[in-house]
């Protein structure tokens, strides 16, 4: 997955639960709002551009606390690669950052919906899902927005339901053959 991500972090900190919810909603640091060239897609984003270094402590507290805490219930896994001891060095939560080239895509796609409309979509390294959430908006018959960091799962479906296409789709999560990569489905 990504650096310091295994398959057990994703299996933990890829479904919705209040505690993975809560960190990618976070008052304090994100908050509901439009993306600059996507207004019409609120998402839950940082507020400030040094929030998102707070968010990255919390997200590195939160995946050593879920290790700890599995590798507690099941002390015969050796293969941990975060011990109780020591934090994850993991890469920034980009799940809280619209990127640009992300919002451009999602732009055209909202501005041409017959390029998406009926197809099915992938969004490769989605992030806070701002394309995926444009092609699912512009109807598309079926949306993958794929990730390697398991919150960013979360974060699209609390983004999706943000923007009032969760009750139009249906969303599930599945890992790749390889659980290298994951992968969430919004199908219309």
């Amino acid at each position: 997955m990504g650096d310091g991500w295994d398959a057990r972090h994703g299996a933990i900190l890829g479904v919705d639960t209040p505690d993975t919810i809560a960190l990618v909603t976070a008052a304090d640091l994100v908050a509901p709002r439009p993306c600059e060239l996507v207004p019409e897609l609120p998402m839950y984003l940082v507020n400030r551009g040094d929030d998102i270094l707070e968010l990255w402590e919390r997200v590195e507290s939160f995946v050593a606390a879920s290790a700890s805490s599995d590798s507690s219930s099941d002390s015969s896994d050796a293969s941990s690669s975060v011990s109780s001891s020591s934090r994850p060095e993991l890469h920034p939560p980009y799940f809280a950052v619209p990127w640009a080239g992300g919002q451009g895509v999602a732009r055209y796609v909202l501005d041409n919906p017959e390029c998406v409309a009926g197809k099915r979509v992938l969004d490769v390294g989605s992030g806070c899902g701002v394309a995926a959430l444009a092609a699912a908006a512009a109807g598309a018959a079926e949306v993958t927005a794929n990730d390697v960091d398991p919150l960013a799962s979360v974060a699209f479906r609390a983004n999706a339901r943000l923007c009032g296409l969760s009750g139009a789709s249906s969303f599930h999560t599945e890992w790749s053959p390889y659980d290298r990569v994951r992968v969430v489905n919004a199908v219309s």
